[in-house]
């Protein structure tokens, strides 16, 4: 065990997991993807935003901001045809989906369990995030053909008891992106 807070604890998971699972997640669409150091976020009339929300061991929201550029270039029929607009929207709430699931899989590993919503998306230049009552997780990436920005903003429910794999970092990923997990 760990002297770690369970607090601490959660943030640090947090930041870990959208940090490996952004990266993750747009690679497998074939995009080349690298962390800034900014975190200033400006919304323009070409920026999208998927956001799904959850509930479970820990409560709050996840939102992605992505240059509509960047949709278009990893969306799955951008080899046959460009994606008209409403196709950029149903991509843009499928990836917010995705990444959610996949930084689900991680905590999962760590015994946080959460229930996910239907994910939304939303476009405008007069958007803008504020955080909720729980931790704020942000992080900014490029990817050489436009930015993307993922917010976590969550609260560790206090009625929860965490087991030891909550502390361990020593833990195997036996879930991957696909498998069918059944609770």
């Amino acid at each position: 065990m760990s002297n770690t807070s369970g607090e601490e604890r959660w943030v640090e998971l947090a930041e870990r997991y959208v940090l490996r699972c952004t990266p993750e997640l747009f690679t497998a669409y074939g995009m080349a993807i690298e962390g800034k150091t900014s975190s200033r976020v400006s919304f323009d009339s070409d920026s999208l935003v998927g956001v799904a929300g959850f509930v479970g061991d820990v409560c709050g929201i996840l939102s992605l901001r992505i240059d509509a550029a960047v949709v278009a270039a990893c969306h799955p029929i951008q080899k046959d045809a460009a994606p008209n607009r409403r196709m950029l929207f149903d991509w843009t709430s499928e990836l917010a989906n995705q990444l959610v699931g996949r930084i689900k899989l991680r905590l999962g590993n760590h015994g946080i369990n959460f229930r996910v919503s239907a994910p939304i998306a939303l476009d405008g230049a007069r958007m803008r995030f504020v955080g909720a009552n729980g931790h704020t997780c942000r992080a900014s990436f490029d990817t050489g053909t436009g930015d993307l920005d993922v917010w976590v903003d969550a609260e560790l429910r206090k009625s929860v008891t965490w087991s030891e794999a909550f502390f361990r970092d020593d833990l195997s990923d036996p879930n991957v992106e696909g498998t069918v997990i059944f609770l």
